[in-house]
């Protein structure tokens, strides 16, 4: 039996064989354009819900929670009311940044601007929005317009707006457990109030509606608060040229218990002066003064003052006073007219001011008296001596025949001038039957002799 043949392999020919080994590539597959774009569509209302959430969220604190917050804060630490507040933010430390404040007064159902400020920045012993039970820790504010009046009443604006708000009572709580009661806390702030670079206005009303005001510029001061008392110290600012320290403690506020000493330190009369509408011609010198100010049950809550004045190097002869009393002698045509030192001692009570001493040393004139006026200037009374402040050789070749009056001013007289109407628009009455005053008469006697 024979075997049978082997196959012999089958061999391609190279057109089969290249077509074998050139098959196609599977072409790559493409993402779905769908997926794509509905990535895209999710993508962007993420954003802008983001951004809508953040837009709400923004005007929900910035532009509701945080103004209604500073606003309360405000209202809480006197009787005043924030009248008026600008953008509210709140900066790193967790302080509220307040900006263009104005406060309000209320008393009797009328309305007065208390103070407006730049910036306020209200500091808490926690951060706002994240712990509770904050405590106001101080107030500063920056660039404000404090403006502190006394009506015609003889109130001051500030005793009123420091008295404690009065709130509606709140409704009863349930009784908690035994010792949880707390007694409320004082909203004022236990580090104080500051103020920088402040502006203070001191307005007085008189009884007929005149004003009269002066301003503190540069104001710097702290108001703090200790059991039940305010203290004002230090208080320092630039007052016409010159300086202004000052320091108080109101211990009562009803009734009003006070006492205050201020100073002024070269104070600018010519800048004094450029308040006074009916000056015609500028005054001039340095001032120096100290006032000291209490008030207690003795008082009854009114407030006594008493200071002393001082002026050097200068010309106070354009008062209306001067002025008229130089026309009343003659002495209108005497040239270099000069203050070397003037004094003047005084008490204040509500409505007018006491002259206790006053004297005048300068050239042509010399002037002592004493008196009282109201505290804008009106119903004036003051006993005025006379005394040549030159010589009587150097003054007769200028007036010429002398007035009987000032002949005898000359000859050592004391003459008694009653100045009375008002401060800028005096009148004069010779009166030789008035009364010297012992202390007026003892300060010429005093007085080193006058030229002759």
């Amino acid at each position: 039996m024979t075997d049978p043949p082997e196959k012999q392999p089958l061999e391609l020919k190279p057109a089969e064989r290249r077509e074998e080994t050139e098959q196609p590539e599977p072409a790559p597959k493409k993402p779905a354009r769908s997926a794509r774009l509905w990535r895209l569509v999710i993508l962007c209302a993420v954003l802008l819900l983001v951004a809508v959430v953040h837009l709400v969220i923004k005007d929900l604190v910035y532009g509701r929670i945080l103004p209604d917050l500073a606003q309360q804060v405000l209202n809480e630490l006197a009787s005043v009311n924030a009248e008026r507040i600008g953008a509210v933010e709140l900066d790193s430390d967790g302080n509220l940044v307040v900006r263009d404040v104005e406060i309000t007064t209320t008393r009797d159902g009328v309305k007065r601007r208390f103070c407006r400020a730049a910036r306020v920045v209200l500091a808490f012993d926690g951060w706002p929005l994240r712990d509770s039970s904050l405590r106001l820790a101080r107030v500063d504010f920056f660039g404000a317009e404090v403006f502190v009046r006394r009506d015609t009443a003889g109130i001051w604006n500030l005793m009123w707006a420091l008295r404690r708000p009065s709130r509606p009572a709140a409704p009863p709580a349930d009784a908690g457990p035994p010792g949880t009661d707390e007694a409320p806390r004082d909203p004022f702030p236990f580090n104080g109030i500051h103020l920088h670079q402040g502006r203070v206005v001191v307005t007085l009303e008189s009884s007929d509606g005149r004003e009269v005001d002066w301003a503190v510029t540069g104001v710097e001061a702290r108001i703090e608060k200790w059991d039940g008392r305010f203290r004002f110290s230090p208080v320092n600012g630039d007052f016409y040229g010159g300086r202004l320290h000052a320091d108080a403690t109101i211990h009562d506020l009803h009734p009003l218990g006070i006492t205050a000493r201020l100073s002024v330190e070269d104070a600018d009369v010519k800048l004094l002066g450029k308040k006074a509408a009916f000056l015609k011609h500028p005054i001039s010198g340095r001032m120096e003064a100290v006032l000291s100010l209490t008030a207690d049950s003795e008082t009854q809550g009114r407030i006594i003052a008493a200071g002393q004045a001082e002026v050097h190097d200068g010309n106070l002869y354009e008062l209306p006073a001067f002025t008229g009393l130089l026309g009343l002698l003659a002495l209108d045509p005497i040239p270099d007219r000069v203050i070397h030192s003037a004094q003047i001692k005084f008490t204040a009570e509500r409505h007018k001011i006491r002259i206790d001493e006053m004297n005048f040393l300068g050239r042509p004139l010399s002037l002592f008296g004493d008196g009282e006026m109201a505290l804008t200037g009106e119903k004036l009374r003051v006993v005025l001596i006379p005394r040549l402040g030159v010589s009587w050789n150097d003054i007769l070749p200028i007036i010429g025949v002398p007035l009987q009056l000032l002949s005898d001013i000359a000859k050592g007289a004391l003459v008694p001038v009653v100045l009375g109407g008002a401060f800028w628009a005096p009148t004069f009455d010779v009166a030789p039957d008035e009364r010297i005053a012992d202390p007026v008469r003892k300060q010429i006697e005093e007085t080193p002799s006058l030229p002759k």
